[in-house]
């Protein structure tokens, strides 16, 4: 676990990171406001939250201090040693994400020093400066505070260049320009990715008890705005059908507010105009997105012919991509106004109101006469299904609202011409038109990771095919066995509108865990218009057993040392399987013993490492066997040999000698390649008086041998033997400490001293 931290003036937010694991599903918006807790209560123990340092009630939930003095805020009070008030969960690795939340900060003692570890951190300093850091350092942001007043604080973090954004202005009056404090900030520790641990440490000061307040913290993944409705052709003057702008993050995922949303609306056209209805028109230059919302629409109109952008950007601004739409304006004298809501569903019957004008555009009270519906293809530009019925009639007072069916999808302009004269017509806004359902076809048995054809078809209300169809769906695996799959990945994750081909899309799609799964397609748009595949069960694409080498690279084990076999399964790009749960059985040679077979579990993550040995010298090797045998590995050849430590037999005046120590193999050869071995020597004094001193009795042999000092003041026989791990043989040794040297001849002398 890495740490991300926030630090202010010793209260200090701080984000545990980890390696981001793959997604199950989308990562979206987390508010924390506190208004429904009760008042005066700890956070402890609640919604993940956590008083790590310190006493629970020092993080309590008070009313009424918060920026606008309503609502309830996070009270984290002075206290030596500081309390440290953490919410573990798992945030996830989207770029952007960003990181809100407001605080009056108390005055505190000292400066905290930037974390060891981590992504980023942010104090406001006893000097009344925001600092924030930059890597190991602290850099001054330039922003001057108040101790005691409320600020808006906000990060945006980078998990592709790991490095981050700081934002800070007062909660009350709050900046015009939303710019960064600074940009480009570096993380502290540059390998993180991924977001796993809030946390706020609280302030400390002799000359001040001052709590910290905090509120409103967020984390929230929007990227953009974006209008997910198709471009529209408007006749002049005449209304469009609903726009909707969605809050979506650089997936392209939906997102929730965590707030009401203030969205404004411009045109380039100084014609154009917005409203939140269609009828009775009123017009707006805002609108609001509600909280926990993820999409406002509005509708539009213009009286200049042209293709005027329409624009929506958030305000106050807070560094969202804003949502852009070319529409298309033309002039044509339209003696039908056509209203339709869109989208529709094909094949589904919906209503539309048809208002009859006269050529200047006003009610038309006297038309009684018939008209016929046709469909003008707008995306695709071509198709062949019709609008029924055909033609309707029964007006009165100049209008008729009828039900009406279309079969297709993709989007349309609907026209109603006058039947005995057809030149007397009008079109409806572009009506566009999901699928009732999808069809989802894939072959029932898979490899984890390898890709494998998946058809989507499109379909309208009666289960035929909507050859039109264009839009995106989207891909979700739905868990059969097991039933929790945590890191499970569809990938790729949308099908976009161009992979259709006369509504089917065959597309080649890879999924990352074991077992069994549906696959589901979903509108993009519509996330009622659904279908799922038949049960298709993921197989491993193969199995793998290592062996670890063998210390120091020596090429071969000694008979008795462990062995490390590592077992994985394995996904086609050669991944270990993380959620793999199957029995796989261990098969070894004689003389080599290793369990039979193995479960695995969760935490395994696909491999397991198990410790074998033998107990003779030979070849050996482990084979795999998982999945009733459809799958074997066989590992490398294991050589194992005899060894013997040998202490050679010396002779040494008294006083100094040698001890040799040699490791050989069966055939008395040096074994050169063991530079690790650890060996024990043990003494046996013929005269045990302890005369005999060595300076160490542990040894590692160095090219397959040892040299160590003794000493010994009489001369005796001393027995040496050594011994090491494993199932080394012993030959034991002799060091004679005598009359005799290595060399020469020793002579006792004897000289008596007269007295004079």
């Amino acid at each position: 676990m890495i740490k991300l931290k926030f630090t202010l003036a010793l209260c200090a937010l701080l984000f545990f990171a980890c390696v981001g694991q793959a997604r199950a599903a989308v990562l979206d918006s987390w508010l924390e406001a506190f208004d429904q807790r009760a008042d005066g209560s700890t956070v402890d123990g609640y919604d993940s939250w956590q008083v790590y340092q310190g006493l629970s009630n020092n993080a309590l939930v008070q009313f009424g201090v918060t920026p606008f003095g309503k609502g309830k805020a996070l009270q984290i009070a002075g206290a030596n040693p500081t309390t440290n008030v953490q919410r573990a969960f798992s945030y996830g690795s989207l770029t952007p994400s960003w990181i809100r939340f407001r605080v009056r900060p108390p005055r505190a003692a000292v400066t905290p020093a930037v974390p060891t570890a981590g992504i980023l951190a942010v104090t406001f300093d006893p000097s009344g400066k925001l600092l924030a850091s930059d890597g190991q350092l602290w850099v001054d942001t330039g922003k001057s505070f108040n101790f005691g007043q409320w600020y808006d604080v906000a990060v945006k973090l980078n998990f592709s260049t790991h490095r981050y954004d700081v934002y800070c202005t007062s909660s009350q009056t709050p900046d015009v320009e939303f710019l960064p404090l600074k940009s480009g900030l570096q993380f502290i520790d540059p390998n993180v990715d991924s977001l796993s641990n809030l946390e706020f440490l609280g302030a400390y000061s002799k000359a001040s008890s001052a709590s910290a307040y905090l509120d409103d913290i967020s984390l929230i993944y929007i990227y953009r705005l974006e209008v997910i409705t198709p471009p529209q052709k408007l006749m002049l003057g005449q209304a469009s059908g609903p726009i909707t702008v969605q809050l979506q993050n650089i997936l392209s995922e939906p997102q929730t507010a965590v707030s009401d949303m203030v969205l404004e609306l411009k045109s380039t056209s100084d014609k154009g105009k917005f409203s939140a209805r269609r009828e009775p028109w009123s017009d707006i230059r805002q609108i609001i997105l509600p909280k926990n919302a993820q999409a406002a629409a509005v509708y539009y109109k213009d009286n200049q012919e042209g293709r005027p952008i329409i624009n929506f950007s958030e305000f106050p601004e807070q560094g969202f991509v804003k949502g852009l739409q070319q529409l298309e304006v033309v002039s044509k004298v339209s003696f039908f106004d056509l209203q339709a809501n869109t989208p529709q569903v094909a094949g589904v019957p919906f209503k539309v109101k048809i208002i009859a004008k006269d050529k200047d555009g006003n009610l038309n009270e006297a038309y009684g006469g018939t008209v016929n519906l046709s469909a003008d293809y707008v995306s695709p530009r071509s198709g062949a299904a019709k609008i029924s019925p055909e033609s309707v009639s029964g007006f009165a007072r100049g209008a008729l609202e009828t039900t009406i069916v279309y079969p297709d999808c993709g989007s349309i302009t609907i026209t109603a011409a006058d039947s005995e004269n057809p030149s007397q017509a009008g079109s409806s806004p572009q009506v566009y038109f999901v699928p009732a359902s999808f069809r989802v076809k894939a072959e029932d048995k898979q490899v984890v990771s390898r890709p494998f054809s998946l058809e989507v078809s499109a379909r309208n209300a009666e289960g035929m095919l909507a050859p039109n169809y264009n839009g995106t769906a989207r891909l979700y695996p739905i868990a059969v066995s097991p039933q929790d799959i945590p890191q499970a990945v569809v990938f790729p994750s949308l099908i976009q509108g161009g992979e259709f081909k006369a509504g089917i899309a065959q597309v080649p799609v890879s999924y990352n865990l074991y077992g069994t799964i549906k696959l589901k397609a979903q509108d993009n748009i519509d996330a009622l218009r659904e279908g799922y595949s038949d049960a298709i069960k993921f197989l491993p694409a193969k199995l793998a057993a290592q062996i670890s080498p063998a210390p120091g690279n020596r090429g071969f084990f000694y008979v008795g040392e462990p062995v490390a076999v590592k077992a994985q399964v394995l996904d086609a790009l050669n991944n270990p399987i993380p959620n793999y749960p199957g029995k796989i059985a261990l098969v070894s040679s004689a003389g080599f013993s290793l369990p039979a077979e193995y479960v695995f579990s969760l935490a395994d993550q696909g491999a397991h490492t198990f410790l074998g040995s033998s107990s003779r010298p030979g070849n050996f090797n482990v084979e795999i066997r998982a999945e009733d045998g459809l799958l074997k590995a066989v590992s490398a050849d294991i050589l194992v040999k005899d060894a013997t430590l040998v202490v050679e037999d010396t002779v040494s005046p008294v006083g100094r000698g040698e001890v040799v120590i040699k490791l050989v193999d069966e055939l008395g050869n040096l074994i050169s390649s063991e530079n690790e071995l650890p060996v024990t020597i043990r003494v046996f004094e013929d005269i045990e008086n302890s005369s005999v001193f060595l300076p160490f009795f542990t040894v590692s042999l160095k090219g397959g041998k040892a040299t160590v000092p003794i000493l010994d003041t009489e001369a005796e026989a001393v027995g040496i033997s050594a011994s090491a791990s494993y199932k080394i043989k012993v030959k034991r040794g002799t060091v004679t400490f005598g009359k005799g040297g290595r060399t020469g001849i020793g002579t006792l002398l004897w000289r008596e001293l007269k007295k004079k």
